[in-house]
Formats: C-alpha cells, structure tokens, sequence
C-alpha cells in the first residue's frame, strides 16, 4: 500500500488546509442550499445548518493534516 503524501513546505501545507475549508464549507452549504429549495423552505435552515457543518468537518480534516504533518 503506497504511503500518502505529504505537502512539501509550510506553503503545501497552507494550499491543502484552505482547500480542505474552502471545499468542505461551500460544498456542504451547496447542499443545503439544494435541499432548501428542493423542500420549498424559505428560510435557510439547512444552508446554515450544513455551513456550520462543513466549517467542523474542515476543521476536523484541518486538525488532521497539521498532525500529520508534524
């Protein structure tokens, strides 16, 4: 099974922490966003709500690079 690899630098490391929040917080509240008016609610409540999700999944995958890392 062939190693993962690791981003080279501080600056590798910087590029995949914000690609890992950018894609987590607009693809999730992408999600809800469809959702929302696939139900017809006016309100957002599920573009918040997967939001806040998507910001506690990359900071989770964000927590996970910078251990791997060190």
């Amino acid at each position: 099974m062939p190693n993962k690899q690791q981003p080279k630098g501080p600056l590798g490391l910087l590029l995949v922490i914000s690609s890992y929040m950018t894609a987590s917080v607009i693809g999730l509240a992408a999600l809800g966003y469809f959702i929302d008016k696939q139900l017809g609610i006016e309100e957002n409540y599920y573009t918040m709500a997967l939001a806040l999700l998507g910001v506690g999944v990359g900071l989770y995958f964000v927590y996970r690079s910078v251990k791997d890392a060190s």
